[in-house]
Parts: C-alpha cells; sequence; structure tokens
C-alpha cells in the first residue's frame, strides 16, 4: 500500500510540472522589430495596420474639431472619454484588427501600452516602428504629434483653464497628460494585425 501511494504521489507531481510547463511554452511569445526591409506579407500587415490608424485618427480629429466648437474644451474631453473608445471599436470591427491610443504619461489609466511597444514608448520615441510576433502578429506603432489644437487639454498650466482642470480632475482624478509642448509626442496609436487574415 505504501508503495502504490508513493507511486500515485510521484504521478501526480510529475503531472503536475508537465501540465505547468506545458502552459507556460503556449503563452510565451516573443517579439522583434520588422526588418527595414520587409517581406510582402509584413508589408501588408503594415499597410493594413496604417489604414486603420488613419481611420481612428481622422475620426477622432473630426469629433474633437466638432466638440471643440460645439461646446469648447470641456466638450472634447468627453468625447475622449466617451466617444473615442466607442470610434476604436468601429475600426476594429470594420478592419479586423485589435488597436487603441497609450502614452508614456497617460490620462486615461486603461490606455495601457501592449508589452511589445513599452519599450519605445518609455523612449517617447517619434519614428514610426513595427514588430512581428512569434505567433504571427505585427504590432505598429505610430507617434501621436502635439498641435495646437491639443493644447487647450493637454498643455501647459497657462495654456489649460481652470475650468479644463476641474473638468479633468472629474473625469481623470490620475491624469498625467499635461505639459506638453507643440511638436513633441504626446502619444501613440497601436494596432496590431494578424498576418494570417492578410
Amino acid at each position: 500500500m505504501k508503495t502504490y501511494t508513493c507511486y500515485l504521489r510521484f504521478g501526480i507531481t510529475f503531472m503536475t510540472i508537465v501540465l505547468l510547463g506545458c502552459g507556460n511554452t503556449e503563452t510565451r511569445v516573443s517579439w522583434a522589430r520588422v526588418p527595414e526591409k520587409p517581406d510582402p506579407t509584413l508589408q501588408a500587415a503594415i499597410r493594413k495596420a496604417d489604414t486603420a490608424a488613419d481611420l481612428l485618427g481622422g475620426r477622432l480629429m473630426s469629433a474633437l474639431q466638432r466638440a471643440l466648437v460645439d461646446g469648447g474644451p470641456s466638450e472634447a474631453i468627453r468625447v475622449c472619454q466617451e466617444i473615442a473608445p466607442r470610434l476604436a471599436e468601429e475600426v476594429r470591427a470594420e478592419q479586423g484588427v485589435q488597436l487603441g491610443r497609450t502614452s508614456f504619461r497617460l490620462r486615461n489609466q486603461s490606455n495601457r501600452t501592449p508589452v511589445w511597444a513599452q519599450a519605445v514608448v518609455q523612449q517617447q520615441s517619434a519614428e514610426l516602428s513595427a514588430f512581428v510576433s512569434s505567433d504571427g502578429v505585427v504590432g505598429r506603432l505610430r507617434p501621436i504629434p502635439m498641435m495646437p489644437l491639443c493644447a487647450q487639454c493637454h498643455g501647459g498650466q497657462d495654456e489649460i483653464t481652470p475650468e479644463v482642470r476641474e473638468v479633468l480632475a472629474t473625469y481623470y482624478p490620475s491624469d498625467r497628460a499635461t505639459g506638453f509642448r507643440q511638436g513633441e509626442v504626446r502619444g501613440y496609436f497601436w494596432v496590431e494585425v494578424e498576418i494570417d487574415d492578410q
């Protein structure tokens, strides 16, 4: 009986190790920069990512411009909080990609940076970059430059009115996305495209 119990315990321990090991290898994904001269498949994925980023950026800019005309910066903040996620979901569905916005100084804490983009975002790089994963996904990172239009909500303390500061504090109590100057990188659009979908 002791021998049987010993074998049973050994078997359970061995299977646990094997299953844990298998689980770890299945979830381990590595990322590398796309070569300077990518093959046609990678080029197509990058073009698809750029199209999606253009669509999201264009729709978001149009919504923000309308909001600024109709209700000023406070209304633009509402657009970023309520409408921007819906616009991203529309583009996701239309283009069959994953995408979003992020920054090294976040306003919305749910806009976390994907793992593959973290080093570039922390460097605050102004360069376009692309990565490819070991499981066949292309990640595209596109900088969002600080423009004059953005200063009312993302500029320095001298550019943001007390009313806007109050609205920001209400919607985003952990806001870190102010103090940017024109021409600086303010954040990024990120897009992920599965290569098999090309």
